[in-house]
C-alpha cells in the first residue's frame, strides 16, 4: 500500500539522519503525514542541496518523500548532513 511505503520512507530518512548524526532534531519527519514533507532546512541549505547534490526539492524546504527509494535515502541523509 502507498501510505506504509510512504511512512517507511519518512521512517527510513529520519532513522538515517540520526544515525549519521545529522545537526538537528528529525523527529518532525514521521511526524507529519502525506507525500511531501517539511524538513525545517533553510532556503540557504536547500539552494547547496539543489545544486552541489542534485536533490530535487523546493527552497521552502519541503521535499517529496514518495521521491526517496531504499538506495537514495542514505545519499539524501548525507547530503543534509553535508550541507548543515
Amino acid at each position: 500500500m502507498v501510505v506504509n511505503r510512504i511512512f517507511e520512507m519518512r521512517l527510513a530518512l529520519r532513522s538515517e539522519l540520526e544515525r549519521i548524526g545529522a545537526p538537528g532534531a528529525w523527529n518532525h519527519i514521521t511526524e507529519q503525514a502525506g507525500m511531501f514533507s517539511f524538513t525545517g532546512l533553510s532556503e540557504k541549505a536547500c539552494t547547496i542541496l539543489i545544486k552541489k547534490y542534485h536533490i530535487h526539492l523546493l527552497s521552502t524546504g519541503r521535499v517529496n518523500i514518495a521521491g526517496i527509494t531504499p538506495k537514495n535515502v542514505g545519499y539524501l541523509a548525507y547530503s543534509i548532513k553535508k550541507t548543515l
